[in-house]
Parts: C-alpha cells; structure tokens; sequence
C-alpha cells in the first residue's frame, strides 16, 4: 500500500516493484481511505495502459456509490505511421456487484456520454473506445462458482445495451472480479462479436493482447 502513494501514480506506474501485485490493486479499490482508492485506481490505468499515450484521468464518485475513472489515450507512434494518432476514450467503473452494474449500467453510459461530450454517435472513428467494469473486493462474496453462467448474465446486459455502446464507439468491454487470495478473473467481450466473451483473452490483462500483438 505505501508503494502506490510514495510517488505519483505516473512514477508508481512505471516502478519494477509494481511487477508483480498490478493484479492485486483491485483489492484496493474499495479502500476506505479515498486517497488510497484514487491511487490504486490511476496506477492501475496507467500500469495497464502502459504501452499508450494517456493525456488525463479523472475519478469521480457518484451519490449512488459507483466510482467511475475517465481517461483519453493514444496508440504510441509505429514507425510507419504518418497520420496523428487517434484520440480514444476509456472508462471504468467500480460498482459493488454484478447485480449493481445491471441496475445501473444505462447510468454508466449516460456519464460516458457526458465525459466525450458528445451529441449524437461517434461516426469517424469507428469503435476504438474501451469501457471496464471492476468488481469491489469482498472476502468470498465474489467467489465464482459458474462462470458460464456467469459470463452469460453480462453478456445479456451488454446485448441490452448494445446501441449505446456501438454509439460511444466502444471496442472491448472488461469485467474484472476480485477472488481474494487469488488472482482477480478477467473477463472480456468484444463488438466485433456484438459484446459476447472473447474465451481466448479470459483471465488476461485488459491490453494484455495488444501487447502480444507488439512482440
């Protein structure tokens, strides 16, 4: 715990020692210091954005008790590319429960919404926008006993929503559920499938693909 606020969450980001617990900070997101919840939150952001441009993050707590992080971010420059980058949007949200994000999903992607300023849809730049859930740590309560099912019940809230989120350009959405002691499960669905899990990237870091794709 002292690591993330020793420094800012740039520099704690960055740090070696962050190695081997980035999977762990998820167990801090419910903390009940604020300031260690924003850090564990933005390190976290930056940790596994590492490989991107981010411009700014923002974390807001609602009145209904979700947390939502804002960041805009860019693909780092490749050697063949002329064109500026494009700009992209991520967001997560850290809600209580599974149950919570169903009954408030629609209001999740109202302030998404808000946060790109947009009017209408985004047309130009197609689906490059990310979206993450993160479950708060709870000893046992998050215990997966079904993860068919489980993976079924989000898919079924995202086929809900699914014109909203084509309508914020939303290219990957991410479920991340603490299993304390363990390792947190990653779960991810993709709009090139219509927001149905992508098996082959389950239990793996959000960009964690994009990485391998680097290699």
């Amino acid at each position: 715990m002292a690591l993330i606020t020793a420094d800012t969450p740039d520099a704690v980001s960055k740090s070696r020692k962050l190695s081997l617990s980035v999977d762990l900070l998820s167990e801090l997101f419910s903390h009940e210091e604020k300031e260690v919840r924003d850090a564990a939150l933005e390190v976290y952001i930056r940790r596994v954005y590492r490989s991107h441009l981010i411009d700014d993050v923002k974390i807001v707590e609602d009145k209904s008790g979700v947390t939502n992080v804002f960041w805009n971010f860019k693909l780092r420059d490749a050697p063949h590319q002329s064109e500026a980058p494009v700009k992209r949007y991520g967001m997560l949200s850290v809600v209580d429960s599974i149950d919570e994000t169903e009954e408030q999903l629609g209001n999740i992607l109202g302030d998404y919404k808000k946060h790109m300023e947009l009017e209408g849809c985004l047309t130009e730049e197609g689906c490059v926008n990310t979206f993450h859930v993160a479950i708060r740590s709870k000893k046992n309560d998050n215990a997966i006993t079904d993860q068919d099912a489980l993976v079924s019940h989000i898919e079924s809230m995202l086929k809900a929503h699914t014109d909203d989120l084509k309508c914020l350009g939303v290219r990957m959405v991410n479920y991340l559920i603490p299993q304390p002691p363990k390792l947190p499960r990653y779960f991810s669905f993709l709009e090139c499938s219509d927001y149905t899990e992508e098996p082959l990237r389950r239990d793996m870091r959000p960009s964690f693909p994009y990485l391998l794709e680097l290699t």
